[in-house]
């Protein structure tokens, strides 16, 4: 694993670690049992962008996700100096990362369902041919 994908993970650490007091135990254990099965998954990786696309369409980042829910509803963020917006912010960042790539993901294996179902999948797959087809007939009527 290359510096840039450790730091990609360490970032991913430090989201946790550095703004949430954990004290439940079992939450701590499912968090370092979590980040070693992630170290390990990113070991096998020497660019970035090949593990930051593989990672959000595995199940690792499933868990993440519910992770940090877990963690934002029962972890207790650390105590922070009063105005430090930055902290906030990039609190707030990750958050809406977080909601983003859940949201993206859901949506990914919802369309890869609905596109191996029978007869949907063939009309999502024809729908996309008329919309292609209608895009270059009317790409056509333009230049004339």
């Amino acid at each position: 694993m290359n510096d840039i994908v450790n730091g990609s993970v360490e970032s991913r650490k430090n989201a946790i670690y550095d703004n949430y007091d954990i004290k439940d135990e079992k939450l701590k254990k499912e968090l370092d049992d979590f980040f070693k099965r992630l170290e390990e998954y990113a070991s096998s990786f020497n660019d970035v962008m090949e593990f930051e696309t593989s990672f959000a369409s595995s199940p690792l980042s499933g868990e993440y996700t519910s992770l940090f829910t877990k963690i934002m509803t029962s972890g207790e963020p650390l105590p922070e100096e009063k105005g430090n917006e930055v902290v906030n912010d990039i609190k707030e960042e990750v958050k809406d990362e977080i909601n983003y790539q859940a949201r993206r993901i859901s949506r990914e294996n919802t369309d890869r369902v609905l596109r191996d179902t029978p007869i949907v999948g063939d009309v999502i797959q024809a729908r996309q041919t008329i919309d292609l087809f209608n895009k270059f007939r009317r790409k056509k009527d333009e230049d004339k």
